[in-house]
C-alpha cells in the first residue's frame, strides 16, 4: 500500500532541505525542528494524505455521483472567470463542501 522507499527518500530530502535552509543557531535554539524523526513523520503524513486523496478522487470519479462531481469541478474552475463583484470565496467553499459530501 505504501511505498516505504519513496517515503524514506522524501524524508531524507526534507531533512537535507531543512539543514541547508536554516542556520545552525536556529536549529540549536529550537526555532526549527531539524531532526530526522520530524522529517520522517512529515513524510508519512504526506503519504497518508496522498492515499486518502486518491481514495476520495476514486470515489468521485467512479461512484454513482461521478457526473455531478464532474459538474461541480467545472463550476469551481469557472469561478476564476467571474467578475470582481462576486464573492467567489464563499461560492468555492459551498461547492467544495458539496463535493466533499458527494465523496462521503
Amino acid at each position: 500500500m505504501f511505498n516505504r522507499s519513496e517515503i524514506m527518500k522524501a524524508a531524507w530530502e526534507h531533512y537535507r532541505w531543512v539543514r541547508s535552509e536554516y542556520a545552525d543557531w536556529q536549529i540549536k535554539r529550537g526555532v526549527i525542528d531539524a531532526s530526522f524523526s520530524n522529517a520522517l513523520k512529515l513524510a508519512w503524513e504526506h503519504a497518508k494524505d496522498a492515499v486518502a486523496e486518491a481514495a476520495r478522487e476514486k470515489a468521485l470519479t467512479e461512484g454513482p455521483n461521478a457526473e455531478r462531481a464532474a459538474a461541480i469541478r467545472l463550476e469551481i474552475e469557472g469561478l476564476t472567470y467571474k467578475s470582481l463583484r462576486y464573492d467567489i470565496g464563499a461560492m468555492r467553499r459551498r461547492l467544495e463542501a458539496e463535493l466533499d459530501a458527494l465523496a462521503a
